[in-house]
């Protein structure tokens, strides 16, 4: 059962921020290097 203002509490806000955190680190980090790498095949 969730709290009524379960969306102010400390852990919920910290759950949001490694949720946006990730989404940047993939966006800005990740993915570009992935671009820049060569493929190949074994």
């Amino acid at each position: 059962m969730w709290k009524d203002n379960y969306r102010e509490s400390h852990w919920f806000k910290f759950q949001e921020a490694v949720k946006a955190h990730q989404e940047y680190v993939l966006t800005n980090i990740v993915r570009p290097i992935y671009a820049t790498m060569e493929q190949t095949t074994w």
